[in-house]
């Protein structure tokens, strides 16, 4: 009995997944009418801007007395779950075990950002521990369809800022609910995937 030889035909599946980048145009909440992403009372102004990993501000004190903004109990809500923040300055981000409050004089101005604290991660690299943040609003899909999916679905979600606040010796607390009124999809290029079969011939 002969034994046929049995050869296999190498098939490549290619197909090709073009990706995006995003850009999210945001609002506060009773903003003023010179700028949709600040908001102004008798007490304070405060200016946001969102990036993808992180939320800056400027944070201006119209009162007489010192304002304090107590940044262990500050709060963001993000897809409907409220997170602890971590403030940082000049871009460098630390861990604390306690953050020290922002005291701002009257008439002055404090500028910061923050993040979530569920986007820190911190990474052991040789002796070195590295705290890196990902992304709370993502900036890419890598051509992803379900995350380009969820990406646009973000248009019209509304987050929410708490700040606990204390001045002429009482505490309250300001919330800022800030829309994404638009998700703006960018083309960046495409990507090649291959996929390998083998057929019996």
């Amino acid at each position: 009995m002969k034994c046929r030889p049995l050869f296999f035909l190498l098939v490549l599946f290619t197909s090709c997944k073009t990706l995006y980048r995003y850009d999210y145009k945001t609002s506060v909440r009773d903003a003023t009418p010179d700028n949709k992403m600040t908001y102004e009372n008798d007490s304070l102004r405060i200016s946001f801007f969102i990036e993808p990993k992180y939320i800056a501000f400027r944070l201006d004190n119209k009162l007489p007395s010192p304002l304090y903004v107590n940044w262990d109990d500050a709060v963001v809500m993000i897809d409907k779950e409220h997170h602890k923040v971590m403030r940082t300055d000049m871009g460098m981000f630390r861990e604390y075990e306690r953050q020290a409050p922002t005291v701002i004089s009257p008439g002055s101005y404090t500028r910061s950002q923050f993040v979530p604290v569920r986007n820190l991660k911190v990474e052991e690299i040789g002796e070195a521990t590295v705290l890196n943040v990902t992304p709370f609003l993502p900036a890419q899909d890598k051509g992803d369809k379900i995350l380009a999916a969820k990406i646009h679905g973000m248009k019209g979600s509304v987050m929410e800022l708490q700040f606990p606040l204390h001045a002429n010796g009482k505490n309250f607390t300001k919330t800022f609910y800030i829309t994404i009124d638009t998700v703006i999809a960018t083309k960046t290029g495409s990507r090649l995937f291959l996929q390998k079969n083998q057929h019996p011939k």
